[in-house]
């Protein structure tokens, strides 16, 4: 049976109708959001950060973290495993990471083209002779 979706009366957020028939989301009733998986915890996340910069707010992991509640542990988790887009915070920390972590990959990359050249010269490859040109 599909899920029947329901804008709250006082921040008009839409939220899964639940069986207690109330017009206001958890948050409005300040109940804690349970959540099933990390996948939910995530898609929490992003709905919460599409929704402020549609409002154009940016926000800091405090922020997402008291809106969302959810820790701000598991949301550097997400940032760090890059699941989620970093576009949407103000946060210098962020900011900050984001601009360590590409730097780590540049190395990285780098260091993967200059690996150091052997001194030793290639063997050179013996002919069985059937495909050898003779001139003659």
């Amino acid at each position: 049976m599909p899920v029947e979706f329901i804008k709250c009366s006082e921040c008009s957020v839409f939220f899964p109708k639940d069986e207690k028939g109330s017009t206001a989301c958890p948050k409005c009733r300040n109940e804690p959001i349970e959540f099933s998986g990390p996948k939910d915890k995530l898609r929490h996340l992003k709905n919460v950060l599409r929704d402020n910069a549609a409002k154009g707010n940016m926000l800091t992991i405090p922020q997402l973290s008291e809106i969302s509640q959810i820790d701000d542990t598991v949301i550097w988790e997400f940032i760090n495993s890059g699941q989620l887009d970093v576009a949407s915070f103000s946060d210098p920390d962020v900011r900050d990471f984001v601009v360590k972590r590409r730097r780590e990959k540049l190395k990285e990359a780098q260091s993967r083209v200059a690996q150091p050249v052997s001194s030793e010269p290639e063997p050179t490859k013996k002919h069985s002779g059937f495909h050898k040109r003779v001139d003659g």
